[in-house]
C-alpha cells in the first residue's frame, strides 16, 4: 500500500513540477477544456486552468457589458465559442487576452464577429497556437431562446474541445489520476499531495 501511495504521490509531484497555467482576463470565460465542462458560478468562475505540457483545446467565450455607442447605457454581449488549439510547454505560464482594446458596443460586435485573440508566455512571447470560433445553427429554435443558447454554447464547446491522445502507456488509474490533477484547483492539489506524504508515514 505504501509503495502505491509512493508511486502515485511521485507521479502527481512529477505533473505538478512541469505543468503551467492559462489564464484569461474578466471579460472571458472558460467553458471547456479536452472536452470537458469547466464548471463556472453565478459568483465565481475561474480565469486559469492548469495545463500539462502537449496540447490542449480550449473553449472560452467573450461575455461582457459594454457602453453603448450613443447615450450612458450599456449592452450585455456574448460571443458564440472562441476554440483555441494550443501545445503548451512545460512550466509555461500563458495569457490569453484579446489583440485589441473593447471600449463600446461597436468594439464589441466586431470582436464577437471575427475575434482577434493573442496567446502569450509571460515573456511577452506568443504560443504555439491556432484558433476559430465555432457557429451556432439556431434555426427552428423554440421555447426560452436564452437557455436553449447557453445548451447550445456548452454542447457546441465540448464536441469542438475533444482531443484524442495517445494514452495507451497509461493505465486506467493513471489516466484517472490525470484526469482529476488537471481539473483540481491549486488548492485541492496541495491538499492531496499532504494527504498522500501522510499515507506513506
Amino acid at each position: 500500500m505504501k509503495k502505491s501511495i509512493t508511486v502515485i504521490l511521485s507521479l502527481f509531484i512529477s505533473i505538478s513540477a512541469c505543468a503551467g497555467t492559462l489564464s484569461i482576463p474578466k471579460e472571458f470565460e472558460f467553458i471547456a477544456l479536452n472536452g470537458n465542462e469547466v464548471e463556472n458560478s453565478l459568483f465565481s468562475k475561474k480565469t486559469r486552468l492548469t495545463v500539462a505540457p502537449g496540447a490542449h483545446k480550449i473553449a472560452l467565450l467573450y461575455k461582457n457589458t459594454v457602453r453603448d455607442d450613443i447615450g450612458n447605457g450599456s449592452t450585455r454581449v456574448i460571443s458564440e465559442p472562441i476554440i483555441i488549439s494550443l501545445v503548451a510547454e512545460e512550466g509555461e505560464n500563458y495569457q490569453i487576452s484579446s489583440r485589441y482594446k473593447i471600449k463600446s458596443l461597436s468594439d464589441a460586435k466586431a470582436f464577437i464577429k471575427d475575434p482577434q485573440i493573442n496567446v502569450k508566455n509571460e515573456q511577452g512571447d506568443l504560443a504555439s497556437y491556432t484558433m476559430h470560433q465555432a457557429k451556432i445553427d439556431s434555426r427552428g429554435v423554440l421555447g426560452n431562446m436564452i437557455k436553449k443558447k447557453e445548451d447550445n454554447l456548452q454542447t457546441i464547446a465540448l464536441l469542438e474541445t475533444a482531443i484524442k491522445r495517445d494514452d495507451d502507456k497509461e493505465t486506467t488509474p493513471q489516466k484517472m489520476l490525470h484526469h482529476w490533477w488537471e481539473q483540481a484547483d491549486a488548492e485541492t492539489q496541495k491538499e492531496f499531495i499532504s494527504w498522500a506524504v501522510k499515507q506513506i508515514d
